[in-house]
């Protein structure tokens, strides 16, 4: 494993968009190899027998499994998701794949069984793996979090053997097989999603928390505010449509760290009705930008269930056919904005935009730190009339944002004249942002990493205060001083000659929140002085951590 780095970077490799998917294929198969190696035992199961037998093109073995073991060892999964029949759609087993396509659609064998059953479709975004990995060589350790922090890894629902044999061109076969992928369709005991025939689960995550809400047993202030005080829009979350909200990975933590920008915004909107705490203001012409959403958007299924009236647009690079299928809800309207074009609306929802009780999502799929973000969120939240842009009704949110994502966040805030942000930082940036060849020698102004772009440059001031926040080895307090710095941070505009003064029309507060199932936990809120929500901060001052 440690000689990849060096012989990509000896071999000088230029990534490039075509070589990126062989590069990233070929890293794939290597961790899929290690791992497997790792986990594995001295007898292999009958179902791992059989898949090695048939990439290895032994029909005679692979018979002989398949006679011994039927369906046991016929419908099998290997770690990528693939059934025996599907290699053999795939013509994995060369000449002999057509008395293994015979063999297997035999009843009791497997294949027929497992026809409606999908591998799992992985894409990778990958970044110059020159000048990441051998740039962070010396901080390599493990070699396996190095990698997975250079590929953006996305699981989703893949093909059929029935898809498979389709493109290859093999329509006779296709056919047969998509007669048996519709029997076995028909007598799964489990429910598939309609659009991303994603398998459902009986009951979602959020109903299994809600159970622990009634019996007495949940004690997280965070998720209680939700099930207590929002009962409707847990009702509207428990919804089939939005599996990749309520049943994603971690959902009780993402709950957390997503209700803790909320309940901030509640509690900044309840600021300003004194008479009355209890009653919740409209969000009708509010407008959230939430940056980094990733793509279960769970910040912005909620944002969009308990704020009513709310316009939200998330922000991510992920495509957006990995997103919830917000568009098959009938209490929110939904687009997808095009690459400088007008806004596509996918929503089944027809009810007029003007209704206040009717939330609106959309998203962008976009980098970052591209450097023309803020004038396109601009003309997107002003129904493309620039003119008539005001940030006075924006708030951005960034939560988790790695590195120099959340230094990007706090950056926006500020061209988009937002009238605040709300940001609970997560990685730190590296002490060393990379090696350069032509020096040969370590070169901090140079970033090295996708959170880290390499057209970010540190200068003196930031280079003195990256190396104070390192100057202890306690990661605990490394993280509250690089939360402390972005609190400084958000109140420092940028002049001319590129450095920071105080701006004065900024206050902001920092604090931990405890209830977040995290330790990345310090919420940084900073708001623009004369802004509906400025006033909240002004009698809430007494929070602000030095």
């Amino acid at each position: 494993m440690l000689l990849i780095p060096k012989v990509v970077y000896y071999f000088d490799i230029k990534i490039n968009l075509g070589l990126s998917r062989l590069v990233s294929f070929l890293v794939t198969k290597l961790m899929h190899i290690i791992c497997t190696n790792m986990s594995s035992t001295n007898t292999p199961t009958p179902g791992k027998q059989l898949h090695i037998a048939i990439a290895r093109n032994d029909w005679p073995t692979a018979k002989s499994i398949i006679e011994k073991y039927k369906s046991i060892a016929g419908a099998a999964k290997n770690s990528s998701g693939s059934t025996p029949l599907m290699m053999a759609a795939n013509g994995k087993c060369g000449k002999n794949n057509k008395l293994l396509l015979e063999l297997l659609l035999v009843d009791g064998n497997g294949g027929k069984e497992s026809a409606a059953e999908r591998n799992k479709r992985v894409s990778i975004t990958c970044i110059h793996i020159e000048d990441i990995v051998f740039r962070c060589m010396p901080f390599i350790i493990p070699l396996t979090f190095s990698l997975y922090n250079f590929f953006f890894y996305q699981t989703t629902q893949g093909k059929t053997a029935a898809d498979m044999a389709e493109e290859l061109g093999k329509h006779k076969i296709a056919n047969q097989l998509r007669q048996y992928e519709q029997i076995a369709s028909n007598a799964e005991t489990f429910q598939r999603c309609p659009k991303c025939k994603t398998k459902l689960r009986p009951r979602s995550k959020l109903a299994f928390v809600r159970d622990q809400v009634n019996k007495g047993i949940e004690t997280n202030n965070l998720v209680l505010e939700l099930f207590n005080e929002h009962p409707l829009a847990v009702e509207r979350l428990d919804d089939k449509s939005l599996h990749r909200v309520n049943c994603c990975l971690s959902f009780r933590k993402e709950l957390t760290e997503s209700m803790a920008l909320i309940s901030e915004l509640k509690r900044l909107r309840q600021a300003d009705d004194d008479d009355d705490e209890s009653k919740q203001p409209s969000w009708k012409d509010w407008h959230i930008v939430d940056l980094c959403s990733g793509a279960q958007c769970v910040t912005a299924a909620l944002c969009l269930s308990i704020l009513t009236g709310v316009s939200v647009t998330a922000l991510d690079i992920v495509s957006s056919n990995e997103l919830p299928h917000f568009e098959d809800v009938d209490w929110m309207t939904v687009s997808k904005v095009g690459n400088g074009k007008e806004d596509v609306n996918t929503s089944v929802n027809t009810t007029p935009i003007d209704d206040d009780s009717i939330s609106s999502f959309s998203y962008m799929q976009r980098d970052i730190h591209d450097t023309n973000l803020a004038p396109q969120l601009q003309s997107h939240i002003s129904r493309g009339n620039t003119t008539s842009y005001s940030g006075k009704k924006v708030i951005v949110l960034a939560m988790h944002c790695c590195g120099a994502l959340s230094q990007r966040a706090l950056s926006l805030f500020k061209e988009l004249d937002a009238a605040a942000i709300l940001v609970m930082p997560c990685c730190l940036p590296p002490k060393h942002l990379g090696y350069s060849k032509k020096l040969k020698t370590f070169e901090p102004q140079q970033a090295s990493t996708s959170w880290n772009p390499t057209h970010i440059k540190r200068d003196d001031e930031q280079v003195k205060k990256i190396k104070e926040i390192f100057s202890t080895n306690d990661q605990d307090e490394q993280y509250r001083r690089w939360a402390r710095y972005l609190h400084q941070c958000a109140m420092l505009d940028a002049t001319a000659d590129n450095t920071a003064t105080s701006c004065k029309n900024i206050s902001s507060t920092i604090k931990e929140v405890d209830a977040v199932l995290s330790s990345r936990n310090t919420l940084i809120t900073a708001i623009r002085n004369g802004s509906e929500l400025a006033d909240a901060t002004n009698n809430n001052v007494s929070e602000e951590k030095s």
